[in-house]
């Protein structure tokens, strides 16, 4: 591949990642003459940067996650000399395959959680600015991409079985799938290949949400499906959503209930015990994604014309929320009431004739707020 050994390159990569500001700034610079398309060398440091992360016995987890963040923040967003194109598309073709090659084969194979994020990242930024790039359509599918990314998820959907590793690591492919589906749908909803596979996309999001048994899935799959209600068109594509966002509110309400319960065996155990956000973590991120999804699409808690037959999740989501105003307030942390207060807010700031059409919006906020201030 090249005359200067591997070696070199791996140390220039721990260098970089030195607490030493002499040492860290010296890599810096190294690596910026390496990416400067000027010196010819970049295709030669990609490729070098490949064999460190395909290799994780020769390469500390540390590193490979440093390698990835280089890979996503300098190779896999758009240069500064061509705005509209990331230096991905200025490297040789060889180098683009290998460099894709890698990145789905590490995605769901390296033995780090945290690198596999870190992959995950780069997958989901570089579909993002090439996806729809008709010169690199041919590399897209000769790679296998999409067979890739949905056998990363049908591999793991069925996560937590065996021991402890080998569950935390499939749960991580099948949450990294779903986020990788979600951002195709976002960024790249014109692309070929994502109109191909979008029924299919969709239809694992479905019963990824509504069927999963572990709940951290469950919140990466109702994130992804936030994500491609952002990128609807048509109000037609955006109906098809109510039933995923009526079961959104149960979700909330099993969530809600499950994370109440261990906050009271916890009381009984500790009568001093006092709740905080970390206590409700997944109650408040399905709160947040459920807010976002006010935010662009209020018109999915309407009610919905003909021919269209799908009730109108809101009033779910009023039983569910107004419960937090009607039980003790030590019980739930300010941040948990405030997101139930902010889901009626930013539906009124986003509708105002859906909050004037349904009264049960004004009356919700009003018990919330008499329920924070009294």
């Amino acid at each position: 591949m090249t005359s200067v050994p591997l070696q070199v390159y791996y140390k220039l990569i721990v260098d970089w990642s030195s607490a030493d500001d002499q040492t860290r700034r010296a890599a810096e610079e190294q690596i910026e003459k390496l990416l400067d398309l000027t010196h010819g060398q970049i295709d030669v440091f990609v490729q070098a940067l490949c064999e460190l992360l395909c290799h994780p016995q020769r390469t500390a987890a540390e590193h490979r996650q440093r390698i990835a963040i280089l890979l996503r923040t300098r190779i896999l967003t758009p240069s500064p000399l061509k705005t509209d194109e990331p230096y991905f598309c200025r490297l040789h073709p060889s180098t683009q395959t290998k460099l894709l090659e890698v990145l789905l084969a590490q995605i769901g194979s390296d033995p780090d959680v945290n690198t596999r994020n870190c992959i995950t990242d780069c997958v989901c930024q570089l579909t993002a600015h090439t996806l729809g790039i008709a010169s690199l359509r041919a590399l897209y599918e000769t790679s296998n991409f999409m067979q890739c990314i949905v056998a990363l998820y049908q591999k793991s959907a069925a996560a937590a079985s065996g021991n402890d590793n080998s569950g935390t690591l499939s749960v991580t492919n099948c949450i990294n799938a779903l986020q990788i589906f979600g951002y195709l749908c976002l960024n790249c909803a014109d692309a070929d290949l994502v109109i191909q596979h979008k029924s299919l996309i969709l239809k694992e999001l479905e019963h990824s949400f509504k069927q999963h048994s572990n709940v951290k899935v469950r919140i990466a799959a109702l994130e992804a499906i936030q994500l491609a209600i952002s990128a609807c068109a048509s109000a037609g594509d955006l109906i098809k959503f109510v039933p995923s966002i009526t079961a959104a509110a149960h979700f909330l309400s099993e969530t809600l209930n499950a994370e109440t319960s261990r906050v009271a065996v916890r009381q009984q155990q500790s009568p001093d015990y006092v709740a905080d956000d970390t206590d409700f973590q997944h109650s408040l991120f399905i709160l947040e994604i459920v807010v976002s999804i006010c935010a662009s699409a209020p018109r999915l808690f309407a009610d919905c014309a003909p021919p269209y037959k799908y009730k109108s999740p809101l009033l779910e989501f009023c039983t569910v929320l107004i419960q937090i105003a009607a039980t003790t307030t030590a019980q739930y942390p300010s941040k948990v009431r405030i997101m139930a207060l902010e889901f009626f807010l930013t539906l009124a700031e986003n509708d105002s004739s859906l909050a004037r059409k349904k009264r049960v919006i004004p009356q919700s906020v009003l018990t919330l707020c008499m329920d924070y201030f009294l």
